[in-house]
């Protein structure tokens, strides 16, 4: 390839599809991770068995599966994430960002950090969850009922899931409206329905995650 042809991975555009397909495949899994947590309501026995469940798809290997692709999904977000920042802050002059900031929203404007904060979350959501960090009491494997609702009682842990939701819930937002963009699916005509869309999902996922630890911390679930 001569030195003045680009790859696609180094357009704009090629990182814009990266973020996009990347974003699309980590709000399936948010959505449905959300749904499964919801189990909680069902009592231990049905959540119990949704995560024995995922640890034995297909014969044990299904888990790793999923955990490879969602590494790779969130290594490919981050990337380009990181790389459209630095692309924009080399290219926008200081003075047309305060005209920027009018235009544009909290949560596209809070995109970046956001996203911070929410592997941060991640990382911590894996330790306190899968590893039992910071969990109250004797770790047990396969306890996860138990390991939700011990956790959740404690108010610094709850309070900690509860301000990840809010960044979540407007990283949802931004990803969902701007990802058909991205792609280049985006007309007048319908970014009402995409507006409508993006509110809808972020609200729904990041308050059915939130439900979780509220209920559990007002002993609604015990």
């Amino acid at each position: 390839m001569a030195d003045s042809e680009l790859r696609l991975f180094d357009t704009t555009v090629g990182k814009k599809a990266v973020m996009a397909i990347s974003g699309v495949l980590l709000l399936g899994f948010v959505f449905s991770h959300m749904v499964g947590n919801l189990l909680i309501f069902k009592g231990q026995e049905a959540m119990d068995a949704y995560a024995l469940g995922l640890r034995e798809l297909l014969g044990g290997m299904g888990i790793w599966v999923a955990r490879l692709g969602l590494i790779s999904a969130v290594v490919a977000h981050v990337w380009s994430a990181i790389a459209l920042k630095k692309q924009n802050s080399d290219a926008r002059p200081v003075g047309y960002r305060q005209i920027a900031h009018q235009k544009s929203t909290a949560a596209s404007r809070s995109m970046f950090y956001g996203g911070i904060t929410i592997l941060l979350y991640i990382v911590y959501h894996i330790a306190h969850l899968t590893f039992g960090v910071t969990a109250p009491g004797e770790f047990v494997d396969g306890a996860v009922y138990a390991r939700v609702v011990a956790s959740f009682q404690i108010e610094w842990i709850a309070a900690v899931y509860l301000v990840a939701q809010v960044c979540l819930g407007m990283h949802l937002y931004h990803g969902a409206w701007s990802f058909m963009q991205s792609l280049g699916l985006s007309h007048p005509r319908f970014n009402h329905y995409r507006n409508m869309f993006a509110v809808g999902f972020a609200m729904v996922t990041s308050l059915g995650f939130a439900i979780v630890p509220i209920a559990v911390y007002a002993g609604v679930v015990k």
